[in-house]
């Protein structure tokens, strides 16, 4: 994945500490850190055992000997475990950084860790859907197209946020999608590779998820939704529900936010500052 970072960011953001990392995304930095040390430690012992040949995503393992867990765990492994795989570890880190840990602020800590996951299993999927038809497809291992997701779904998100790519060329979030986009299609008429496609796959998961997400959210909110009335309800009431949704905003995101419950805090706020409580 290309290095990049945000110029800046949104005002949630930079009143949650800007250089504070989000639980899920610390997370999964441990877990890239930790498995990168056990995959270069096998492969440079006497051993010589390479993780990649029996955790990475190889689309005939999977297909004629039942090799599933290869679809969850090809995203967790590195494809260079050299000292210049290295860079790719690092540049797993930005992406997360910078763009994972707004994005968990947004849709919460379980959303983001799903969506994550899910991304990553879908692109495996797509690869092998399209494998019948380029049988020399070649095994690979890399947390690309799971990153490559989590771009799309930012750029979805905040498609005018300058993002310097490479830490150089500033560029809009939606442009430096549909940069990689054609430069990754263009890529695979060439290479015909497995990993191009999942990249892809990728990125159609994070349209699909901003597509289709708020649409299944409103669903299920029809029949989890309370009604809220600041109006007949005193301050105490006011306060608790308040604390209630603040709670919910840290554990879920303030994405998660019905649209009554966030009428509620911004009734609330008026409130309490017309009383001189705030």
């Amino acid at each position: 994945m290309p290095l990049l970072m945000t110029e800046y960011r949104d005002y949630f953001s930079q009143d949650n500490d800007f250089y504070k990392i989000t639980p899920v995304v610390k997370g999964l930095m441990i877990v890239y850190g930790v498995v990168f040390c056990v995959q270069a430690f096998f492969f440079l012992s006497p051993l010589h055992l390479d993780l990649r040949k029996y955790l990475g995503l190889d689309p005939f393992q999977v297909i004629e000997k039942l090799h599933f867990w290869q679809i969850f765990t090809y995203m967790f492994l590195h494809e260079n475990i050299d000292p210049g795989g290295i860079f790719s570890l690092l540049s797993t880190y930005i992406t997360l950084y910078f763009c994972g840990t707004e994005l968990e602020s947004y849709l919460g800590r379980k959303r983001f860790l799903y969506f994550y996951l899910l991304c990553g299993i879908f692109s495996a999927l797509l690869g092998l859907l399209v494998y019948p038809f380029y049988p020399q497809f070649k095994a690979f291992s890399t947390p690309a197209p799971v990153l490559y997701g989590v771009l799309c779904l930012y750029a979805f998100l905040y498609p005018y946020r300058v993002i310097l790519f490479m830490f150089v060329f500033p560029i809009k979030a939606k442009n430096l999608i549909l940069l990689l986009l054609l430069i990754y299609a263009y890529s695979f008429f060439w290479t015909h590779h497995l990993a191009v496609v999942c990249l892809l796959g990728g990125g159609l998961f994070g349209y699909l998820y901003y597509r289709y997400e708020p649409k299944l959210q409103g669903f299920f909110e029809r029949f989890e939704e309370k009604q809220y009335e600041v109006e007949t309800i005193n301050e105490n009431q006011i306060r608790q529900k308040v604390d209630d949704l603040l709670e919910k905003i840290s554990n879920e995101g303030i994405g998660k936010l019905t649209r009554k419950e966030k009428n509620f805090l911004k009734k609330a706020s008026k409130q309490f500052k017309n009383n001189g409580l705030l």
